[in-house]
């Protein structure tokens, strides 16, 4: 038991701010503009799981049961009792409306291909992302070249490949640091900035949350003041990684930054007045951050609380409903009810997200792999470890497909589902093969 014991340890320790696998307001949700002032990112109790169309959580579900059960016994006992009766004992668990007493044998029958919203866009990554470099092209077409092939090859699931695009563009990148955006609409902003941003959440993907806040952290040099939007989200994003690596004053002064950057775009007016689309978009990023650094504070309700209206607030934006940034909120949710007993919502919750990732990137490739994950560390947790041992080494296969090394919290998990059935040996080489991976890159 000690060995399983220090596995959940050390994987608990990571699971609730780990991952919590891209960005309360007080203020109206629904009128992101209203609210002018600092306090309008004070920590404030939202709406009920059983709101807004999403199934009752856990807590929820018991205490209905309670108050059925006592307006029923109220029925059958004498009126002068009835004062007396004290409320049923807590009953075991309700499932939720998503929960399966067990899996499908095969992981593979957890994955649909059909699910995937734009198949022929794949196919089309792939292809532009095996395009060579142009020739004799100098540093600047070369850093865009390696920027836009990074992009393709991340849609095609091509970790790897996206990964090292990312470095060759950002070498090619820093020689000519006045390179104009890609994007037609950010002219003002160098690609330099860009390829930060995005070279941070590829790290972060890999693990590596403490350098890809420093990547980040690069970035800001290039954005100009007048682009508050990428200003927010490169805030957010480093008080989010900054997070999960356990620097609290690091997150608590990205975030900052972030919402002050979101006041002043509220202010904004005239020709630099911000479309409400897209202060939605930030909204929901300022929330996702909130949600990283209260979940390190162990405050896993408030995390919650903050987790649900970033997602409720997303899902109003274009910019980010058709995203993976959907399935990201969904997965957080399902480490933070977990955290917190709900092993029902968790599941509901980690299904939610493994059926919004395959929609955004087909049934293969590392965002699929991590609701695979997730859902695996909730049914361990719920005691069904043969299930989850086979959707851990599934998750791993999908990582490896896409170029990836699959040394990371993935093998944390895997040795966890293996100590559960009291497979020592097995869990015990993962968990050493993940302490010697931590140490030759401890970012």
């Amino acid at each position: 038991m000690l060995v399983n014991a220090s596995v959940r340890g050390v994987f608990r320790a990571g699971i609730v701010v780990g991952a919590l696998a891209f960005v309360a307001l007080t203020l109206p949700l629904a009128d992101p503009a209203g609210a002018q002032d600092r306090n309008q990112f004070g920590r404030g109790q939202g709406k009920g799981q059983g709101q807004g169309g999403r199934p009752p959580s856990d807590e929820q579900r018991e205490k209905m049961r309670q108050q059925l059960e006592q307006q029923q016994q109220q029925k059958t006992q004498p009126q002068d009792q009835t004062q007396q009766q004290q409320p049923p004992a807590a009953a075991t668990q309700t499932p939720a409306p998503m929960m399966r007493q067990e899996t499908v044998a095969d992981a593979d029958e957890l994955l649909d291909e059909a699910l995937m919203a734009d198949p022929a866009r794949r196919e089309q990554a792939k292809a532009k992302a095996a395009a060579p470099p142009p020739q004799g092209a100098d540093d600047g077409a070369l850093a865009k070249f390696y920027f836009e092939r990074a992009n393709e090859a991340d849609i095609a699931g091509l970790q790897s490949q996206s990964y090292g695009d990312l470095k060759k563009a950002m070498e090619h990148g820093e020689k000519v640091k006045t390179t104009k955006s890609v994007e037609k609409g950010e002219k003002s902003t160098t690609l330099l900035s860009e390829i930060y941003f995005r070279m941070a959440q590829a790290e972060h993907a890999f693990g590596r949350s403490a350098a890809a806040a420093r990547t980040a952290e690069k970035a800001i040099e290039f954005i100009p003041r007048s682009q508050r939007g990428q200003l927010i989200a490169t805030y957010s994003v480093i008080g989010r990684y900054a997070a999960q690596s356990g620097d609290l004053p690091a997150a608590e002064r990205a975030l900052k930054q972030a919402e002050n950057a979101y006041i002043e775009a509220q202010k904004s007016g005239g020709r630099n007045q911000v479309p409400p689309d897209k202060l939605t978009a930030w909204q929901a990023k300022l929330l996702c951050g909130r949600a990283t650094v209260d979940a390190l504070r162990g405050q896993n309700a408030a995390a919650e609380d903050f987790t649900r209206k970033c997602l409720a607030t997303a899902q109003k934006t274009p910019r980010l409903n058709g995203s993976p940034f959907i399935g990201i909120q969904y997965l957080d949710l399902s480490r933070l009810t977990m955290a917190q007993g709900r092993l029902g919502d968790a599941e509901n919750e980690a299904r939610a997200g493994l059926v919004w990732m395959q929609r955004m990137r087909g049934a293969g490739g590392p965002l699929t792999a991590q609701g695979l994950s997730v859902l695996s560390q909730v049914l361990s947790e719920q005691g069904r470890a043969v299930e989850a041992e086979q959707l851990a080494r599934k998750a791993i296969e999908l990582v490896q497909n896409g170029g990836g090394k699959a040394q990371g919290p993935v093998r944390v998990n895997l040795a966890n589902t293996l100590a559960a059935q009291g497979k020592w040996g097995e869990a015990e080489k993962e968990i050493q093969g993940f302490i010697r991976n931590l140490s030759a890159d401890p970012a």
